[in-house]
């Protein structure tokens, strides 16, 4: 109705307003906002070479707050910017599939049956409204398509790179961090095995300002 998305929810770095387009009809626009240049900055790192880690680090050292007002950055708040296609010009709607968690899945010790999470949709499934015009766009639209192959390859080759299949993974997170579990080796004293553990990434405290977490083995 009115031209306007159905969840009213901006991407980060711009606002919704309400206009006409040269008809005459009714279009929503996506006008910059006073965080358009963050997301400019999270663009160029990336296509700079860094890593979602390295940028996250990036922005804490710049004195960036995140979306939500954090002081720190979640790499998948740099994946969500570096996923949206308004950042090139084309709003898209239908970009996710939800479903209903099982009875087995826990978060934070919670029982979260009868919750949804999102699942990404393939690009091909994406359904652009043409009533939403965007401007000043970050990026051009090849160079968004060239993005979400490189996520995909780099996603493909961290699994691939996995020298140890730790049947865990992504499966455990963290009480006090709300992270998930990273799974490595420790050598046994006797130097003739070694321990295969989960450990959470708060840990790294030159990393991000984080409180030391007391399931660190």
């Amino acid at each position: 109705e009115n031209g306007l998305p159905a969840n009213m929810e901006p991407p980060y770095g711009y606002d919704f307003v309400l206009g006409a387009n040269k008809q005459g009809r009714a279009v929503s626009k996506l006008v910059p906002n006073e965080n358009w240049h963050i997301v400019r900055d999270v663009w160029g790192l990336a296509f700079s070479g860094y890593s979602m880690r390295r940028i996250v680090l990036t922005l804490y050292e710049r004195g960036i707050p995140s979306p939500r007002g954090c002081e720190t950055w979640r790499p998948k708040a740099i994946f969500r910017i570096l996923h949206q296609p308004a950042y090139a010009g084309r709003y898209a709607a239908m970009r996710s599939t939800y479903q209903k968690y099982d009875r087995s899945h826990h978060n934070n010790g919670k029982n979260t049956y009868n919750q949804t999470m999102a699942k990404p949709k393939p690009m091909e499934e994406w359904v652009f409204l043409p009533n939403v015009e965007v401007e000043r766009p970050v990026v051009a639209w090849q160079d968004f398509v060239a993005m979400q192959e490189r996520l995909k390859v780099n996603q493909a080759m961290s699994k691939r790179n996995a020298k140890f299949p730790y049947l865990l993974r992504g499966m455990i997170r963290c009480e006090v961090h709300n992270r998930t579990y990273r799974g490595r080796r420790q050598a046994r004293a006797s130097g003739n095995s070694v321990n295969f553990l989960y450990c959470c990434l708060g840990v790294h405290t030159r990393e991000l300002p984080m409180i030391k977490c007391p399931y660190h083995p």
